[in-house]
C-alpha cells in the first residue's frame, strides 16, 4: 500500500495480482505471434457470445414471463426519455473507453 499526504493511492491485493497478471499474458501472446493473437481473441469473442446467447435462453426457457410487457412504450418505462438519453450517453462513453 502506497500512501502520499495521508491518503491511501495503491493498494496491492490477490485480484490485483491476478488481473495483472492476465493483462500480462495476453500482452504476451499478442506480441509473440499475430496469428495466436488473432485466435485467442476470436477464442475469447466466441466464448462471450456463448454465454450471452446461453443467458438469454436460459431465461426465456426458465421464465414464466408475460410477453404483454413487451408493448410498453418508452413513455410507460420509469424515468421516460430522460432517463433513456442519460443511458446512451453511458453506453457511447463504454464503446469509446473500449475502442481507445
Amino acid at each position: 500500500m502506497m500512501e502520499v499526504a495521508g491518503r491511501r493511492w495503491l493498494t496491492v491485493s490477490a485480484v490485483t495480482v491476478l488481473a495483472s497478471a492476465v493483462v500480462v499474458l495476453f500482452s504476451i501472446v499478442h506480441a509473440h505471434s499475430l496469428r495466436v493473437g488473432t485466435r485467442v481473441h476470436n477464442l475469447l469473442t466466441f466464448f462471450k457470445l456463448g454465454v450471452i446467447v446461453l443467458s438469454l435462453v436460459a431465461g426465456m426457457g426458465r421464465g414464466k414471463g408475460d410477453l404483454a410487457h413487451l408493448e410498453q412504450t418508452l413513455a410507460d418505462v420509469s424515468g421516460g426519455p430522460g432517463s433513456f438519453a442519460v443511458a446512451l450517453i453511458y453506453v457511447s462513453f463504454g464503446e469509446a473507453m473500449k475502442n481507445s
